[in-house]
């Protein structure tokens, strides 16, 4: 089973980042280098790996993106998490926000949702990475140098990603990507002023959806919450793959992402959906 999520997630990583045409923090790989093929014979012991929440917001960025502050998820809201589902899929969307705050040089915001990401990481049981006094020094002495920050965050994902496969638990990866991928495609679709751009970029983000449910159904801890997340993310892979433009892409396949869209009535609705279920988790 963990063999297999590893599978779906190294090859989610291929085409993420393939499809993320933006200025790369230091530790990303060369887009010369990948491709947007899956290589034939994968190996099993493929590391796993996950695109972070800061790379799906340099994504957004890169189409226009501007910052505004109520659009990111509260961090009053931390109080209402109670399952321990309910706390991993907010890490990843508080890890979306401060992705953002990031980027965007809010410094203080940045600051309280890295808090508040210290105090799920403490309910999770992965308090040692995010809660070392020095990793959270680091992170007061350089908020406001971006390329600092980039390095303090990719530090953190790196450190997440060899916990949970040192403890057994890579499928939580896929929980917390979730959580981030939502809140990102949330901010974007409400902020990218370009409504060109911002269909691309979602077109873009709907082909991982399949391996994220697939990730997900494979979670031990079996539950109806589960069930319905699962659910909700698979209405939004639906909706889209029954939009008219979507029909017409998939009769031809060598059409470039960069010279379709779909159209404002068909963005409406993907948005409608993302806005669904991004409710749902932010509130518990």
């Amino acid at each position: 089973m963990i063999i297999n999520l590893k599978r779906f997630f190294a090859i989610a990583m291929v085409l993420f980042i393939a499809a993320c045409n933006t200025e790369k923090p230091k530790e990303e790989v060369s887009m010369d280098t990948l491709s947007t093929e899956i290589p034939a014979g994968l190996e099993e012991d493929i590391p796993f790996v996950l695109p972070s929440p800061l790379q799906i917001a340099s994504i957004f960025k890169k189409s226009g993106l501007v910052y505004e502050s109520h659009v990111t998820n509260p961090v009053g809201n931390v109080n209402k998490y109670s399952s321990r589902l309910s706390k991993s899929l907010n890490f990843g969307a508080y890890a979306a926000d401060l992705s953002y705050c990031v980027l965007n040089n809010q410094s203080q915001a940045g600051l309280e949702y890295m808090k508040v990401i210290r105090k799920l990481s403490d309910e999770l049981g992965i308090s040692t990475i995010i809660n070392s006094e020095s990793l959270f020094k680091s992170f007061e002495k350089n908020i406001g140098v971006e390329d600092s920050m980039i390095a303090i965050l990719s530090n953190i994902q790196e450190q997440l990603d060899q916990h949970l496969q040192e403890n057994n638990q890579e499928y939580m990866s896929a929980v917390f990507f979730v959580g981030g991928w939502v809140e990102a495609m949330y901010i974007g679709s409400q902020l990218v002023k370009e409504k060109n751009k911002l269909s691309n970029r979602l077109v873009e983000q709907m082909t991982i959806l399949e391996m994220l449910n697939k990730g997900l159904s494979m979670n031990p801890n079996k539950s109806a919450e589960l069930d319905k997340l699962i659910s909700d993310l698979q209405e939004i892979k639906t909706t889209y793959d029954n939009l008219e433009s979507v029909k017409l892409l998939n009769e031809k396949p060598e059409t470039n992402l960069e010279d379709f869209s779909i159209t404002n009535d068909e963005l409406n609705k993907i948005i409608s959906k993302i806005q669904a279920i991004r409710s749902t988790i932010i509130n518990g």
